[in-house]
């Protein structure tokens, strides 16, 4: 099944497998606690490339789990980072795109958000 957007979904293709990234409440809480850092530090850090490898792992791993991802651990998750590069793009690029997903939001099928008030 494709990512989808409105779920603050992203796409990564590992191995040649779709697999998808989704920041739930519970991914976001384990990034802030795995790494002992706010979601709004880890969107700085990754913003401007100044992210541990340990980081990097914490958040994917929270994020594939968060998308419902079977057998997903921390050990296993960095061993893929280690395949594909610390330094591979579409990997960076999918993981900056899931903590700024964690911080605007999204909504479930079928849901509409709040209108915003005027005031």
């Amino acid at each position: 099944m494709p990512a989808n957007p409105e779920r603050g979904e992203v796409s990564l293709m590992i191995k040649g497998e779709e697999h998808i990234l989704r920041p739930t409440w519970q991914a976001i809480v384990e990034m802030e606690t795995g790494t002992k850092k706010p979601i709004m530090h880890l969107f700085t850090e990754f913003g401007t490339g100044r992210f541990s490898a340990h980081d990097l792992c914490v958040v994917l791993t929270a994020c594939l789990s968060g998308s419902g991802e079977k057998g997903v651990t921390y050990a296993k998750v960095g061993d893929i980072i280690m395949e594909l590069g610390l330094a591979n793009q579409d990997l960076l690029m999918a993981v900056g795109q899931v903590i700024r997903a964690a911080l605007g939001g999204g909504v479930q099928p079928g849901e509409v958000k709040a209108p915003k008030r005027d005031q």
